[in-house]
């Protein structure tokens, strides 16, 4: 059995909350790899997992009625603009994969006293016939940057994805998207523009990062986007760092199996003092992948996508002022 091998099964009890099991499997694969640092932090992490067990906040699956996978939400308007499954494709879906099965389409969801409404295609000038992914609004919702499979294959006979930006017209109608970057053989995708509008940050598979993808950003100067900076180690790690956001305060959020935590994808925060990576803990982390967060600090609620009930789904969450019962996942 090859050291990858025993990595991945013990990824997988820790997802399936069989934490003691997989601390031995963990404890086998350090043996034959012993400077891998995802290792070493999922080992901490379940030592000490009691600690990522948090009763700040209320979740909630939102019901949303869209067929599949509905993930990454983005407040817009008087809702949510989400990811589902499309017209042009299939439904099943793996978070980190970077290539163009299946397609997914943008879908506008109003929300009205908590309750999300009928889902309605957003916009034919913004899905196309290949994957559309993550978006991200600002300058008041007239701009967006958004997530698609580019329209060829790369020189790996890949789909690759890439960011575009649109505009919306005075006639109410979104502007054809064209490229934010010049069409690379690699992926950019799952984009985070700050509340000025002047950076914005996202996820790439970019040769010469730290793992398998990694965080960077870009300022907006003069008129353009500059080149791309890797967030740096204190970020990224060997595994994934996936699914940028930044709060109106600029802090930044995200999801990676790179630091350990309850299983699969785990929500960070970025600590802007210490600019250390802090674990949001259950229940906004379970042993399932849990990405894609929005926080409305403001209004001390937000959302995020995760597949702790078998599919990708959206939840809602809202923190509260005093302690709350809440149930501790099985070890």
């Amino acid at each position: 059995i090859s050291s990858e091998h025993i990595y991945h099964y013990a990824s997988v009890l820790t997802e399936s909350g069989k934490y003691q099991m997989a601390k031995e499997w963990y404890f086998k694969y350090l043996e034959i790899e012993p400077s891998d640092s995802r290792a070493k932090a999922a080992l901490e992490s379940l030592h000490h997992y009691e600690q990522l067990i948090s009763n700040q906040y209320l979740v909630k699956q939102l019901a949303i009625n869209l067929s599949g996978d509905v993930f990454s939400p983005t407040p817009y308007r008087n809702g949510l603009v989400v990811v589902g499954a499309g017209n042009t494709g299939g439904i099943a879906k793996k978070v980190a994969t970077w290539d163009e099965d299946p397609y997914f389409d943008l879908y506008y969801v109003p929300i009205s006293n908590g309750k999300p409404g009928s889902p309605r295609y957003l916009d034919n000038k913004l899905n196309s016939v290949y994957h559309e992914g993550p978006v991200t609004f600002f300058d008041h919702g007239k701009k967006v940057i958004l997530t698609r499979s580019a329209s060829r294959k790369g020189a790996d006979d890949r789909r690759n994805l890439q960011l575009m930006i649109s505009e919306l017209k005075p006639s109410g109608k979104w502007s054809a998207p064209r490229k934010l970057f010049a069409d690379p053989n690699y992926s950019n995708g799952h984009p985070a523009v700050d509340r000025q509008g002047k950076v914005v940050y996202f996820s790439s598979d970019k040769p010469g990062g730290y793992g398998g993808s990694d965080l960077y950003r870009s300022e907006y100067i003069d008129g353009s986007w500059t080149e791309p900076v890797n967030l740096g180690p204190d970020v990224n790690t060997e595994g994934n760092e996936l699914f940028p956001n930044i709060d109106s305060e600029g802090d930044l959020y995200y999801s990676t199996d790179g630091r350990g935590g309850l299983g699969g994808l785990d929500i960070f925060k970025i600590d802007r003092e210490t600019y250390s990576a802090v674990n949001l803990g259950y229940p906004i982390n379970s042993p399932s992948d849990d990405f894609g967060i929005v926080w409305q600090k403001e209004l001390q609620q937000g959302y995020f996508s995760s597949n702790r009930n078998g599919s990708d789904q959206v939840f809602s969450f809202r923190k509260i002022p005093h302690l709350a019962k809440v149930t501790v996942p099985d070890n």
